[in-house]
This record gives structure tokens, sequence and C-alpha cells, in this order.
């Protein structure tokens, strides 16, 4: 189920969201936020393609392992709970970030962070089972 909502919203952004954000023209500025030098600041690459195999890393750890890999390879789930916990808190940070810098809002970044906030609840229950198994 995890990789089925990480790969749709993959495949869905393009088409649903510019729909959703006709109505905040006024605070969402997609332009100034890719075109920042932040946006190319790690690795000269563009954050987009960062975040992009960013993604391809959680859906490989989500991949992994046997359908019982909560009892057989518990580290598993818990270091997919954690890198999804990571890409929560730095999608909380660089939104945080758009703001305070340029009082705009990239829409494709909001929905982008978005993804780990809608994931984190799928991967909890798992990666807590597995921890109590690893203690």
């Amino acid at each position: 189920m995890f990789t089925t909502v990480l790969g749709s919203s993959i495949i869905v952004i393009p088409y649903v969201f510019p729909i959703i954000i006709g109505s905040c023209d006024d605070v969402l500025d997609a332009d100034v936020i890719t075109g920042s030098a932040k946006a190319y600041s790690l690795l000269a690459t563009p954050d987009a393609v960062l975040a992009i195999g960013s993604y391809v890393t959680t859906m490989v750890l989500a991949a992994m392992g046997s359908p019982d890999r909560m009892n057989q390879q518990p580290i598993l789930p818990v270091a997919l709970a954690a890198k999804v916990g990571f890409d929560a808190a730095i999608a909380a940070k660089y939104t945080f970030d758009e703001w305070r810098d340029h009082h705009a809002l990239c829409s494709w970044c909001l929905l982008a962070s978005a993804v780990p906030f809608v994931c984190l609840p799928l991967v909890i229950p798992e990666a807590r089972e597995a921890f109590r198994r690893l203690r």
C-alpha cells in the first residue's frame, strides 16, 4: 500500500495539482522558488531531481524484504520509518525556508512536501512492531 501511495503521488501530481492551486496565485510563486540559488545549492542540481531520487530510495526501502519482514528483517521497517520521518522534517524545513526567504511558496514543492506526511502514518505501525522485535 505504501509504495502505491508514493508511486501514484509521483504520477498524479502534474495533472491534479494545477487545478487545485488556481485561486492561490498571490501566495504561490513556483518560479521564484525554483529559480532561487537554494534550489540548486546541493550538488549544483535542481532540488526536484534530488527529491525524485529520494522518493526512489524510499520506494526501494518499502519494497525490500519478505512479506513478513517485520519478524524476519525488522531493521527494514525501522529504516523506512526513519527515512520517511527524515523526509518529513526536511520538507517542513524547506517549506519554512521558502516563506522566510521569499514570502512565497512553491505549489509543486508544497505537494511534494505533503507526501512524507501522508506516508508517515502508514509506516509507523509496522516500524513500532519491528522495533519491539529488535529489542
